[in-house]
């Protein structure tokens, strides 16, 4: 009777360490996957920083094309009035 609760305990306690050192893995592959989605939140972030810059950048040149191609119209308008008679 000892013997088998012996036995007993002594699955149990067997069962408890295959427990915990499956559970020391999990935990480890859940630090490692903690420190991939840090790295990968950091990447992210850098990224939408960058494009950011690159949308205030192409904003600045679309107006600065736009300021010019106004300027080269009243250049156009200039030149064409220029040219034209004298109406009387």
């Amino acid at each position: 009777m000892l013997l088998a609760i012996g036995n007993d305990i002594s699955n149990a306690i067997s069962k408890m360490l295959t427990i915990n050192t499956d559970l020391n893995g999990i935990n480890s592959q859940l630090a490692r996957l903690e420190n991939t989605i840090e790295r990968v939140e950091q990447r992210v972030n850098a990224h939408e920083s960058r494009l950011v810059w690159l949308e205030t950048l192409r904003d600045a040149d679309k107006a600065e094309i736009r300021a010019e191609v106004a300027q080269f119209k009243a250049d156009i308008d200039r030149a064409a009035q220029r040219l034209l008679p004298p109406s009387s």
